[in-house]
């Protein structure tokens, strides 16, 4: 599908990334298939941005890890996000890895897991699933529930897709949408190294609306702040949470939901 790109790029940790060499090289300023539009009207106009801390940039995981952008409320409540913890020391994302066989091949699936301090401790998941060059091509944002409540899919997943398929099905927006009441939310970028997505999450109700990839234009007005959060691997001292595993769906109805190429 692409060309692999080399991790040592280091972790994006802005908002924004240059483009890849081959899109320089072709003068591509605009993406060759129209632009998500279901969820691209979302903008906050005052944002907490909190980016990962001490990361490895030789790491996938870190590379990986995404960028969360939580909408600034007008009341004090919905000005703090209120993650578990509170202190940036206790601020944690559970990462959770997998893998999945697709067209008789395995891609590994990192899930970065998080939770809330509320009456009823909301949890938000999300599952990147990589394609063969190692890049994030299907999204999945799934509630501490286990419930698959959006699904987006790489730009780069849709363009090899649109080659596939004849033509978009009634009823859908994207060539890479199959027959199935699961409709794809957006499209998210491909950057120009493998990294993770921005992920807007609204005030109040703390609900994932929106991705991005941090070379899009940024959706928010204003950043309030840029903090910091840890991430908990499994090979690290403290244990990633057997809560989010046990709730944790498989990927049968994102991937049911797809007409994913053969070069995936």
């Amino acid at each position: 599908m692409r060309t692999p790109a080399i991790l040592l790029f280091g972790l994006l940790a802005s908002l924004g990334c240059s483009p890849s060499p081959e899109e320089s090289r072709q003068g591509k300023t605009e993406p060759s298939l129209p632009a998500p539009t279901e969820d691209a009207g979302i903008r906050f106009k005052r944002a907490r941005v909190f980016l990962l801390s001490d990361s490895d940039r030789k790491s996938p995981e870190h590379l990986l890890a995404p960028i969360i952008v939580h909408e600034t409320g007008i009341s004090s409540e919905a000005k703090q996000p209120g993650w578990t913890g509170g202190k940036e020391k206790e601020r944690r994302v559970y990462l959770l890895r997998s893998e999945v066989q697709i067209n008789g091949a395995p891609h590994p699936q990192f899930a970065y897991c998080w939770r809330y301090e509320a009456p009823d401790r909301p949890a938000r998941i999300l599952r990147m699933t990589l394609d063969s060059s190692g890049y994030p091509a299907i999204f999945e944002v799934i509630t501490g529930a286990g419930e698959l409540t959006a699904l987006y899919a790489s730009r780069g997943i849709e363009e090899a897709a649109a080659k596939e398929q004849a033509a978009v099905l009634p009823g859908k927006q994207y060539s890479i949408e199959g027959n199935s009441e699961v409709k794809v939310a957006g499209l998210v970028e491909d950057g120009p190294v493998a990294m993770g997505p921005l992920v807007y999450v609204s005030a109040g109700d703390r609900r994932i609306v929106s991705l991005s990839c941090r070379c899009s234009p940024s959706r928010i007005d204003k950043a309030d702040d840029s903090l910091r959060y840890g991430l908990i691997t499994s090979d690290g001292s403290i244990p990633a949470s057997a809560e989010f595993a046990a709730k944790l769906p498989t990927s049968e109805q994102a991937l049911r939901a797809l007409r994913i190429p053969r070069d995936f």
